[in-house]
Order: structure tokens, then C-alpha cells, then sequence
């Protein structure tokens, strides 16, 4: 396999992030060259000849790995993911491919696969390329960059692609894009590959959709939430009133402190209000720990540390925390589902996990306006995730509506609370807010989803 890194992030961030690509078949680094991820470096991995070759040592310098795998790039990034599991990767998203790439029912159809390799030559590569992009807008654009491949070396990944069979688990991947308009995999087979993923998000694309764009939509910006959190720390906890009922609810599920000592760890504990709410069930001996990416009002109890809890999870071992709590913070990480497990894995016997989220509802106001799809993860989604890591869950949810007297007022309470922190283009921000706006919209659903979970003794 082959590495490149292709831009970095700018400006330089204190915790090094990378964004991983493994692109498809007959690429190189060129057509992702122009892509950005606020926060991360970028890096592309192509040519599966030998996916069993290792790559710069460098990578292991990150304090985060996303995995962005298209196509091909899908099954590699599986034996690359499984063949290194000490890495920091959180997010792992598979776009249009599927663990299995030659298949009738779940890949590329057989015959049509050896007809690709045993008539290629230049003229059908780059009609292949015409088919991958779809229009031919952007078959002219991807020709700008098209990648310096020779046909032998192309058809000599295909025969190492065909002859590999995988075993991996769907399970390894946290989201999955599926093009409608793909006319290399079909998205049908697509379908069947993926059936039971609990995150499949169906977009208008070709088989190489916009890679810039869902960088921008599957990726957290980090940096952007912790700038966001510290810039409305002092109008948070005035306006957040939805948040400070959620808090008040999850410390409600709190059990009564025990006379042994318990070491805890609250996520996101930022403003304080759920740290005060369950404040009456620590013990003198409890050793709290609260971890926050943002700020940490300094007059809350406990060791204070500034960290992005979805890798520095990685540091603790195995067994070694009574509770890990967090009120309305998982959902900012760039995989709840994989952070959550690993939470689970490091629970003493008959600890404790207790977060709240929000559902797929949350927000459907704005989502509907915007006309993009919510992507929190429902609660029965939850209770499949938890139960597929050994351990039953306790799960509850609501909805809650919350009028204001305008569209203008809904936004001014969204910016005080730095929920809108996944957006940093201005330009962007503000051509949401009068699409919002015209459509008169004065309502906002919270969906707030509770979890609980007893390690077994």
C-alpha cells in the first residue's frame, strides 16, 4: 500500500489528529489532494496489491485516527483496522463498498468484475473513470487530477482483490454511505451487504460522490466545539434549561454512595450542572475525576482535566473505574458507539455507565428545513450496540418541544448554548439561519436518551 500525506491541519492543533482515506481502486493520492479537515491532518492510502504492507510509523505519532474507506479502500481498511488495534481510531466510516467486493449479492456481480479486468486497457479505464464520477462535470474536474496508474500494476490489483476473502464484522464500522446512484457497486447489493447496520445514510451521488463534502458532514470538528463551548460558557447555563433537566434527570439514577472508595469520571462536565446534581452521591473517599474538552469551572470538586475523553478513554486500563458518567456530551464525539464500548471494557465488576444523549429526533425542526437527515443513534440502536458488547443496558427516552416566539429567537437560544457548533463557515451558518427563518419555524424538539449500565460481577 502506498501513504501520502496530503494537507495538515492549519492551524496547528496542541493533539494531532489524522483522517485516514483509503481510496478505491485504480487511485492514487491526486483526486483527494484538495480535501480539508478542520482539526486534522489528511492522509490517503491506495494500491491493495499487498495490503499486508505496513505503513510509516509516523501514524502511530496521532492522538486520533479517523478511517474514511471508499470502495476497495472498505475491505482494507478492515485488515488495516483489525491488524492494528492499538491505534487511536474513533470514526470509521465505509462509502460505497462492501466487505466482500466481488460478490453477486453483496459486491460487485462476478462476471462483471472479470470482464473489467480481462478487457482493460486505457480506453476502458477511462470510460470506468466516466461511470465513476457520473456526470460529466465532474468526470472533468477528476480528470484534472486523474491518478498516474499504469494498467499493469491496476490489473494486478484487481486479480489481489478478487483472490482475498474476508471474515470481518460489519460491526467494525460505525457508518456506512451508500450512493444511489453508484454504477460501479451496485447500491442494491450495497443494501444486502450492509443489512442490520444500525447508521446507513442513503445520499444523490455516483459512485465517487463529494469527498469534501462528507468530510464536512461525518467528521467533528473539535477544535471548532471546544472554541464554541468556552466562547458561550457564561450564557450556557442560563439558556440551556432542556440540558439542566436532562442533568437533573441522570443524576436521579444515581446509586446511594457506597462506604468503599470508587474512583468516577464524569465526560464534559464544562459549566457544572450536572457535577452538582449528583454531587450528594459522592463519598469522602470517591476519587472524581472530571474530563472535559473545553473549560472546567475551577470552584467544581475533583481533579480537573482538559482532554478529549474519546482517545484519552484509550489510556485507562482495563477494570479500572467504578463509574463513567457524562450528561449530553457523547453526542460531539466522532464515535459514540466505539467510545462507549470501550467505556464498558474498563468498568470494574458491578460499575456503572451512565450517559445521556439525544435521539434522531433532536433538532428535526432544523434538520427538515435544512433539508439533511439527523444522525444520533436511536435508542434501540443503543440497546443493540451495548448487548453486542456483553452487557444489558437500561434505556429510556423523551421528547421534548420547546416554543419561542420566533424563528430568530429559536436561533439566538441555539447560538447561546453552542449546539451550533459543528458549523465554522460563516457563509454557510447564516444562509441556514434565513432558510430557518422563512420557513417560520418557532418550535425546537429535544430527544433527549438515557443509558444506564451495571457491569456484571
Amino acid at each position: 500500500m502506498n501513504f501520502r500525506i496530503v494537507s495538515t491541519a492549519t492551524p496547528a492543533q496542541p493533539e494531532r489528529r489524522l483522517l485516514l482515506i483509503f481510496a478505491g481502486w485504480a487511485m492514487d493520492a491526486a483526486p483527494f489532494s484538495h480535501i480539508k479537515a478542520n482539526g486534522m491532518d489528511v492522509a490517503v492510502v491506495w494500491d491493495y496489491r499487498d495490503v499486508d504492507s505496513s505503513l510509516p510509523d509516523t501514524i502511530a505519532s496521532y492522538s486520533e485516527i479517523c478511517i474514511m474507506a471508499w470502495s476497495f479502500g472498505v475491505p482494507a481498511a478492515a485488515r488495516f483496522m483489525s491488524a492494528n488495534p492499538q491505534l487511536p481510531i474513533t470514526a470509521r466510516v465505509a462509502i460505497n463498498g462492501t466487505m466482500t467486493p466481488v460478490n453477486d449479492r453483496t459486491g460487485i456481480p462476478e462476471d462483471i468484475f472479470r470482464g473489467t479486468l480481462e478487457g482493460l486497457c486505457e480506453r476502458s479505464l477511462t470510460k470506468f473513470y466516466r461511470r465513476m464520477c457520473g456526470s460529466a462535470e465532474a468526470f472533468a474536474r477528476f480528470m484534472s487530477v486523474r491518478p498516474e496508474r499504469d494498467i499493469t500494476t491496476l490489473a494486478a490489483e484487481l486479480e489481489a482483490v478478487a483472490g482475498r476473502h474476508t471474515t470481518y464484522s460489519n460491526s467494525l464500522w460505525d457508518s456506512v454511505v451508500i450512493s444511489a446512484d453508484d454504477a460501479i457497486i451496485p447500491p442494491a447489493n450495497q443494501e444486502v451487504a450492509w443489512q442490520g447496520h444500525h447508521d446507513i445514510r442513503r445520499i444523490d451521488a455516483p459512485h465517487m460522490p463529494d469527498m469534501q463534502q462528507l468530510v464536512n458532514a461525518l467528521f467533528t470538528n473539535k477544535p471548532l466545539i471546544s472554541d464554541r463551548f468556552r466562547g458561550c460558557r457564561d450564557s450556557y447555563s442560563e439558556n440551556a434549561d432542556i440540558q439542566s433537566g436532562m442533568a437533573l434527570r441522570l443524576a436521579s439514577l444515581w446509586p446511594a454512595a457506597p462506604g468503599c472508595p470508587r474512583r468516577i469520571i464524569e465526560i464534559g462536565a464544562g459549566s457544572g450542572a450536572y457535577t452538582r446534581a449528583y454531587a450528594p452521591h459522592i463519598g469522602p473517599s470517591d476519587r472524581l475525576e472530571l474530563w472535559d474538552i473545553a473549560d472546567i469551572d475551577p470552584s467544581l470538586p475533583g481533579e480537573h482535566r482538559i482532554t478529549d475523553a474519546e482517545t484519552a478513554i484509550l489510556t485507562l486500563p482495563p477494570h479500572s473505574v467504578d463509574i463513567i458518567t457524562g450528561s449530553a456530551s457523547i453526542q460531539w464525539m466522532n464515535s459514540p458507539a466505539l467510545f462507549v464500548s470501550r467505556c464498558l471494557s474498563r468498568l470494574r465488576p458491578g460499575g456503572m455507565l451512565l450517559l445521556s444523549t439525544f435521539g434522531p429526533d433532536n433538532f428535526k425542526e432544523i434538520t427538515d428545513a435544512d433539508g439533511s437527515a439527523p444522525h444520533y443513534i436511536s435508542a434501540q440502536a443503543w440497546t443493540d450496540i451495548i448487548s453486542a458488547a456483553g452487557f444489558s443496558a437500561e434505556i429510556s427516552e423523551e421528547r421534548i418541544i420547546r416554543q419561542f416566539s420566533s424563528p430568530s429567537e429559536m436561533l439566538r437560544h441555539i447560538r447561546l448554548t453552542g449546539v451550533n457548533a459543528v458549523q465554522d463557515d460563516p457563509l454557510k451558518a447564516a444562509a441556514k439561519a434565513r432558510r430557518i427563518v422563512r420557513t417560520g419555524t418557532c418550535a425546537l424538539t429535544y430527544h433527549p436518551i438515557y443509558i444506564r449500565v451495571i457491569a456484571g460481577c
